[in-house]
């Protein structure tokens, strides 16, 4: 699986982000990968119906938590994960080409801390 995202729109317009932070990604409350906010990570998970989970680094943080995701076996799958405002995101299954924009686009984002 191909998890990518966390950018707020401002980051694509102005092509920077303040800072990114580290994200634990838990699968059925197990720890599969980590990820950067505003970028991208490919890890493996068994196939089914899973809870995700996006743990953000740190004290009080609040996780992403996605329920009933479905895992197909032998397939790569592509998670884009979208603010949906007040720091809230929803995830959308997507394309390898609709991806493989995305991270193109999210790699051309700078950032300043």
């Amino acid at each position: 699986m191909v998890a990518f995202g966390f950018c707020v729109p401002m980051d694509h317009i102005i092509k920077t982000t303040m800072t990114r932070y580290s994200l634990n990604i838990v699968v059925d409350d197990k720890p599969v990968g980590k990820m950067l906010s505003c970028g991208h990570a490919t890890f493996k998970v068994a196939s089914g119906y899973s809870t995700i989970k996006f743990v953000p680094y740190g004290f009080l943080q609040v996780p992403h938590t996605y329920r009933g995701m479905i895992l197909r076996p032998g397939k790569t799958q592509y998670l884009y994960l979208r603010p949906a405002g007040d720091r809230m995101y929803t995830s959308h299954w997507v394309s390898k080409a609709e991806a493989d924009k995305r991270i193109g686009e999210i790699k051309q984002i700078g950032q300043i801390f």
